[in-house]
């Protein structure tokens, strides 16, 4: 399947009636479907155009929506308790970059945002050991590149690795970007 594809996620079917009686259920129904996407590992710095089709016997109706997986933030999953310390050693970062990139500052920033995509950002980094479940982490600044940059070049302007560069924009290893 495609990248989109492999995320996704339905929820059953469930019918609604139009007019609800308990002693009539045989009349028309309205259908609700839930559907979840959660992008894969390697889609940051990707935009998915997702579109979905909705219709019976009389109708149809098509919609569709842009979604940007944007670089350097990580939500979160439910399957473990999350530390700073497990999710920078996931990225090859360390626990005081995590720490200094989400104080309270980018939350207020990007308080719009947050708040239509419904994530909450973990900002509560006076305590460090313990991040909710589903929190929105930011892994480091955003840096936009020159095409003559070279990895080992911005690795030492921002006192990083490499290894850790291509961990946290996995997209550049498949563009080619680490080679020399």
């Amino acid at each position: 399947g495609n990248a989109v594809e492999q995320g996704l996620r339905t929820s059953d079917r469930v019918f609604y009636p139009k007019t609800y009686s308990a002693s009539n259920l045989d009349g028309e129904f309205y259908s609700y479907m839930g559907v979840e996407w959660l992008p894969r590992l390697g889609a940051e710095g990707t935009t998915y155009r997702i579109c979905a089709r909705a219709f019976d016997s009389f109708s149809e109706a098509r919609r569709c929506w842009v979604i940007e997986v944007v670089r350097c933030m990580y939500c979160t999953t439910g399957d473990d308790r999350e530390s700073i310390q497990s999710v920078a050693a996931r990225f090859s970062s360390n626990w005081l970059q995590l720490w200094a990139a989400n104080g309270p500052e980018w939350v207020k920033a990007d308080q719009d945002s947050l708040a239509a995509s419904k994530v909450t950002a973990w900002s509560q980094t006076e305590n460090p050991n313990y991040i909710q479940q589903g929190a929105l982490l930011k892994l480091g600044p955003v840096y936009v590149t020159r095409q003559d940059q070279a990895l080992e070049d911005l690795a030492a302007r921002f006192h990083t690795t490499v290894k850790s560069l291509l961990a946290a924009n996995p997209d550049i290893r498949a563009m080619g970007g680490d080679k020399p």
